[in-house]
């Protein structure tokens, strides 16, 4: 990454980072790091509206890490019963094995709306939460 070094004049050569500041004295510098994890988008099998109750699987978009290379090391999944995910009622954490997809463990009740989001875990930058993607047990 580069740094922002107000005063300094930047080049880079043979892969070496260089900065030259044009005034003495003690100088600030930031270093800036746009690396990141894009954030995932999920979905729930059968689209999410009165969908069938058995199995149910989330679903995340591509691992994607933007400025950099980065391996996708684990997944953290959550069911919640309320938008804000105030109300988690099911989660995985940390999950090595369900990377881009979760087959919910237990059965979820009938006729109640349910809010599912997923976030990636890298080795060395993790994404934000996904949005919530809201679905419902058919009957």
């Amino acid at each position: 990454p580069q740094m922002n070094a107000p005063g300094a004049s930047y080049s880079n050569v043979g892969g070496k980072h260089r900065y030259i500041w044009t005034t003495p004295g003690s100088h600030n510098f930031n270093l800036i790091d746009n690396r990141y994890v894009a954030t995932p988008v999920a979905s729930v099998s059968g689209g999410g509206s009165n969908i069938a109750p058995s199995p149910i699987d989330i679903y995340g978009s591509t691992f994607t890490p933007v400025g950099y290379t980065d391996t996708h090391v684990s997944s953290d999944w959550q069911i919640a019963i309320d938008p804000g995910f105030s109300n988690v009622i099911l989660s995985s954490y940390g999950n090595t094995s369900s990377k881009t997809s979760w087959r919910l463990p237990s059965a979820l009740s009938y006729r109640t709306t349910y809010y599912a989001r997923v976030k990636y875990n890298g080795s060395v930058k993790g994404s934000s939460w996904s949005a919530g993607v809201a679905f419902s047990i058919m009957a």
